[in-house]
């Protein structure tokens, strides 16, 4: 069971981290089981956050998990769990939450939720795009983390 070891959360005094593997493959016995450590992980690192009093949320996965689409196409379906109980994880704590992902391999940072205003994605780069971001965080500030794209100019 070592992929358990991919689910971790933790604090620095200030603000919650949580790493994810999920994967969107629902046929295999390996999905229902990371889907559940998945679920209980987030929920554990809302509520722990909210005890805390933790002025924000930091969650990263490692696929797209496909808000483009909708919940009854099949690319998608191995999300809508786990994108509901984020949904209404992010409503109830009110203040900012990053969703932090790869898998297409291009810089995007958007509010993929109607609605939702404490809540951003953003998609790394990879790939073709061999860049970064920066991720500034300032518990005391409103928006709490500031995310930047980082261009190598040498990758271009």
């Amino acid at each position: 069971m070592g992929w358990l070891t991919f689910r971790k959360f933790f604090c620095n005094s200030y603000l919650y981290f949580l790493f994810l593997y999920i994967l969107c493959e629902q046929r295999t016995g390996e999905f229902v089981n990371r889907l559940a450590a998945a679920v209980n992980w987030l929920e554990a690192t809302f509520d722990a956050a909210e005890k805390a009093d933790s002025p924000g949320i930091f969650i990263m996965i490692h696929a797209n998990p496909r808000f483009d689409l909708a919940q009854d196409d099949p690319e998608r379906a191995g999300f809508n769990r786990f994108l509901k109980l984020l949904e209404e994880k992010i409503q109830v704590f009110g203040r900012p939450v990053i969703l932090a992902h790869g898998d297409f391999h291009f810089y995007l940072l958007d509010r993929p939720l109607p609605g939702v205003s404490n809540f951003t994605r953003v998609q790394t780069f990879g790939a073709d795009e061999v860049n970064w971001i920066r991720v500034t965080v300032d518990p005391k500030s409103a928006e709490v983390f500031k995310i930047e794209p980082v261009v190598v100019e040498e990758n271009l």
